[in-house]
């Protein structure tokens, strides 16, 4: 069987300084599989449209207030069912490194846990801009094994 990462590249690029919007629903073909994605963000502030700067992935670039809280959701459905992963991709100094994990109905540590399930998972990421934090960058990515 093969390993590794089918990259959703769900990718949502933040430049801090707001917004609510929708990307997906998106989905993306390999080897037989098929993964469909989808999500929000919810935040004060504005955001540009979704864009698909490559095949299965979806960008959204938000202004966010510091100090303004937002989440982000996410679900992922893999078709066979099979293996699906929810991961933050990165985030900017000062920001959490946590997911809340629907299935699970908790918090977990994204640097040493992705939500993982069969078939479909749903996450969420919260996050506070911090001080200092305007002009940087984070994303949240998808992907099935």
């Amino acid at each position: 069987m093969r390993r590794g990462w089918l990259s959703l590249g769900c990718v949502v690029l933040l430049v801090i300084l707001g917004w609510a919007q929708t990307y997906g629903p998106g989905e993306i073909y390999y080897g037989g599989i098929r993964l469909q994605f989808s999500g929000r963000v919810l935040v004060a502030g504005t955001c540009s449209p979704a864009v698909q700067p490559a095949p299965g992935i979806s960008q959204i670039q938000c202004q966010v207030p510091e100090g303004v809280a937002g989440t982000i959701e996410l679900t992922a459905t893999r078709t066979p069912a099979g293996a699906v992963n929810i991961r933050v991709e990165s985030v900017p100094s000062g920001w959490p490194n946590s997911l809340w994990i629907q299935q699970l109905g908790q918090w977990v540590d994204s640097r040493s846990l992705v939500a993982s399930g069969w078939g479909t998972v749903q996450a969420q990421y919260r996050f506070t801009p911090p001080a200092g934090g305007a002009g940087r960058r984070g994303g949240v990515g998808r992907g099935a094994a």
